[in-house]
């Protein structure tokens, strides 16, 4: 089933559309008593910082003073004065633990997480509960990952009906990580309804440069994997750090080496592709032993946002449709760019696990079904591997088909499609040894892990089989 056809035609939100009420049923729901996980929660989180009960009592109080208070502003906001406004600094976002978000790469030291109010806490155990499945290798959900997550999803509805048009940091922290949740949980169809919740929301604050910068960058991070699973275009724009400091000549050189020599592994003509394979190997490179103590760290994290872009947007434009030749061979050219373009986004999540790698060896996979699925049609139509190109128009796919298979757990159902498809492109270019395959690897966008593996999947590939050696390393990095 392919991406498209999982994705819901509308998806409407009761949280979303209850958004401004203020009914008697509305207000009867900020007087019932919170679910036994929060309360559970604020407890654990009383005992580790030496609170007292009080003072769980007390940030209830402020949370609701807050959301009233926020709800009163909205109904002003029409008037002169509301308008000039500073938003409250109770909304903004605080330093925390959660550092996936930021995806690793900011200047800052740790991630953001909201202050902890109600909806933030049921989110960060929402969050912890989908890490720690994931870690420990779980197929579904836990119990306490679906109660969370209900919990969650309820506070929230709770808060949108109380805070009208004026929705906090908080709340659209939480639908973020709701977002999150799903897709990390195969949930696709939530995921996207979470992420369209978030592009309505934020229209409601006039756009995303009203928001704290950290917000922007851990919505747009999160939209972005959905979009390149889904192949959606891009719902935020970009959040840049302003004046970072510019990767020297050096770097820049020996990208831009590494991208000629991509270059002349595609048909002629494209000059579009010189641009994107000079992103992924500046990328690569960035992320390296080599260079990532090296380079600004907001440089790196700027470039991981463009690259992230450039890979979502290519699959949608198609920019070689114009360029290819009619006939056998305008086909051929169309497969091969079309399994090039949607392996991207599977690189580029790659290449920041493996940086995470080297700074905690449990890293997550990321999940790419929908795009192993999508690539998987474009190989099967049109005859199959009869209709695939030829020489080396078939090695880009040879190196996405690498990609795919690396992301993919040691027993993910996709890895013995990999398998058998590597087997099929490696035979039709002749490669009879790993050094011939990894030759051919070489030419294009490469991290270190990618070389380190290339002994191991050659003899996977060619033995049908997982070496000792590869399973023990995979089921190390994780399973999911």
């Amino acid at each position: 089933m392919s991406p498209r056809s999982q994705s819901p035609a509308t998806t409407h939100y009761e949280f979303i559309a209850h958004t401004g009420i203020e009914d008697a049923s509305a207000k009867q729901k900020l007087k019932t008593v919170r679910s036994h996980v929060m309360r559970n929660y604020l407890h654990q989180q009383q005992r580790q910082s030496g609170q007292s009960s009080k003072s769980i009592v007390s940030e209830r109080r402020q949370n609701k003073q807050r959301a009233r208070s926020s709800r009163s502003a909205s109904q002003d906001a029409d008037s002169p004065k509301a308008a000039g406004t500073t938003r409250n600094p109770q909304n903004q976002l605080a330093p925390g633990y959660i550092g996936s978000f930021d995806v690793g790469l900011s200047g800052a030291p740790h991630g953001y997480v909201p202050q902890q109010d109600v909806v933030s806490c049921l989110a960060e155990l929402y969050f912890t509960c989908v890490i720690r499945d994931k870690k420990d290798g779980y197929p579904q959900p836990s119990f306490d990952t679906l109660n969370a997550k209900g919990e969650t999803m309820r506070v929230v509805q709770e808060n949108l009906e109380m805070c009208g048009s004026d929705v906090p940091d908080t709340v659209l922290f939480a639908i973020n990580i709701l977002a999150y949740g799903c897709s990390a949980n195969h949930e696709w169809n939530e995921a996207l309804g979470h992420v369209e919740a978030l592009q309505r929301l934020v229209e409601t604050r006039n756009g995303m440069h009203n928001m704290e910068f950290d917000l922007q960058r851990i919505l747009t991070c999160s939209s972005f994997f959905i979009a390149a699973e889904l192949l959606l275009p891009p719902q935020f724009p970009l959040p840049l750090y302003p004046s970072p400091i510019p990767f020297n000549l050096a770097f820049q050189d020996d990208a831009q080496i590494r991208a000629w020599r991509t270059v002349k592994r595609f048909p002629k003509n494209n000059s579009f592709v010189f641009d994107v394979v000079m992103r992924m190997h500046q990328f690569g490179l960035a992320v390296s032993p080599e260079w990532t103590d090296k380079i600004d760290k907001c440089a790196l994290s700027n470039l991981y946002f463009e690259v992230m872009h450039t890979a979502v947007v290519v699959q949608l434009e198609e920019p070689w449709q114009g360029q290819l030749q009619g006939g056998t061979q305008g086909r051929e050219g169309s497969i091969m760019f079309k399994v090039w373009a949607a392996g991207l986004p599977i690189y580029v999540g790659a290449a920041l696990r493996h940086l995470r790698l080297r700074r905690d060896s449990n890293a997550m996979r990321y999940y790419h079904g929908p795009i192993f699925s999508r690539i998987q049609t474009i190989l099967d139509e049109n005859g199959g591997h009869h209709a695939w190109p030829r020489g080396r128009s078939l090695e880009p796919i040879l190196a996405t088909l690498f990609y795919a298979l690396e992301a993919c757990a040691w027993d993910d159902p996709w890895r013995t499609w990999c398998l058998h498809t590597m087997r099929k492109v490696s035979d039709l270019l002749k490669l009879k040894n790993s050094e011939e395959f990894k030759k051919v690897l070489d030419f294009f966008p490469t991290t270190e892990r990618y070389q380190s593996l290339t002994d191991d999947i050659w003899a996977e590939i060619t033995h049908l089989s997982v070496p000792s050696t590869l399973s023990c390393v995979l089921h190390v990095f994780g399973q999911h």
